[in-house]
């Protein structure tokens, strides 16, 4: 799949069909047919390849090879960054914000909202050398400078972000993320490593390597590790664990977020609470207490003031939109995301992604030779 050099194509939020083209009514009631038949197939094959499994088994090198029904369509590399980049208004707004407290506050929500990504099925493993370069538009108010549709922006607009982001690493894992806004002096960086792990009900994401963001602005650059993610096999569940620490290097204030794993009998997914304290040397203050559900509604209490905050992330708007920025020929490269996994979107339409995705794989082993 190629594109003009200087086209620029929009990522819609919903597609009626994989390939791009609407599907007739005969056979959307012919896949509402064949849902309960596939249901049945997806938890088949999902026992079989539990049974293949021993607990404590490292899955990093040899990734589990999910059902059809079970994974996406779009690389880890493309969600990873699409998902960064999809709330970003916030951080427009936490460089307005003078009060430390109150700016770190917004990042935490932001770092919050990454858990979209996870929501949908599981993402596709990137190739090594595999990229994606995109731009994003921070702003609701979509613009454009012809009436054709397609969104453009220039270097100086201050609502855009650009990334660019690669796969440089397959055995093990590891993704590095660039992404900027120049006007606004924003920038944040990535480079992770995934240790994935079989735990008997569960699948543990474990992720090495610190994520940055940089305020330019306030000269200060916040640090901090995600959280380790947890797919739950029975029910298909997915779920954060542990803490996320997020601090500063201009200032002593550090926010805690505390992903609480749902009890196998009792209580509700997601439930999340944290806090952002002073730290110095041992000592730490409270100024900022919070609780909720990271896929819902987080209630932000400061403590200095006892003003409330109520964070909906289930109804956050869409900032804006994520756009392909191909500059030169760039998009056109066989190692471009939307170009390496082109024929395993069309293929998952006609039900066969797996041969298609066996394929790039194939050619992956072939050029690691």
């Amino acid at each position: 799949m190629t594109h003009e050099p200087n086209e620029e194509v929009e990522i819609p939020d919903e597609e009626l069909d994989n390939s791009g083209s609407s599907k007739n009514t005969t056979e959307q009631n012919d896949h509402r047919n064949e849902a309960p038949n596939r249901s049945k197939g997806v938890i088949a094959q999902m026992l079989a390849l539990v049974k293949k499994l021993t607990i404590g088994q490292d899955l990093t090198s040899n990734p589990l090879q999910m059902p059809e029904g079970l994974e996406g369509t779009t690389s880890g590399l493309e969600s990873y960054q699409q998902s960064s980049l999809r709330h970003t208004d916030i951080l427009v707004r936490a460089n307005e914000i003078e009060d430390p407290v109150l700016r770190l506050l917004e990042v935490t929500k932001f770092i919050i909202t990454f858990g979209a990504m996870f929501q949908n099925k599981k993402p596709l493993n990137p190739v090594l050398g595999e990229y994606s370069v995109c731009k994003y538009y921070s702003n609701q108010k979509k613009e454009t400078s012809k009436n054709d549709g397609v969104f453009r922006a220039d270097d100086k607009d201050p609502n855009v972000f650009y990334s660019i982001s690669e796969q440089v690493s397959h055995h093990p894992p590891i993704s590095v993320c660039y992404s900027e806004n120049k006007e606004q002096g924003i920038e944040l960086t990535s480079c992770t490593k995934v240790n994935v792990k079989f735990l008997g009900t569960a699948l543990r994401l474990n992720f090495e390597g610190d994520s940055t963001i940089t305020l330019h602005k306030h000269k200060e650059t916040y640090t901090f590790k995600p959280a380790t993610v947890m797919i739950r096999l029975i029910g298909l569940v997915l779920e954060f664990a542990g803490d996320c620490e997020i601090s500063s290097s201009s200032h002593p204030y550090v926010s805690i977020i505390h992903y609480k794993e749902k009890p196998y009998l009792r209580g509700k997914f997601h439930k999340t609470e944290g806090r952002i304290v002073k730290r110095e040397g041992k000592k730490e203050e409270q100024v900022v207490h919070f609780k909720g559900y990271w896929d819902k509604d987080i209630e932000f209490e400061d403590l200095r003031n006892k003003n409330t905050y109520l964070f909906s992330n289930n109804v956050c708007p869409r900032a804006g939109g994520i756009y392909v920025q191909p500059p030169h020929s760039y998009d056109q490269s066989s190692y471009s995301s939307r170009n390496i996994w082109h024929h395993v979107k069309t293929a998952h339409s006609a039900g066969d992604a797996t041969k298609a995705k066996r394929e790039v794989e194939d050619e992956q082993r072939r050029k690691a030779k």
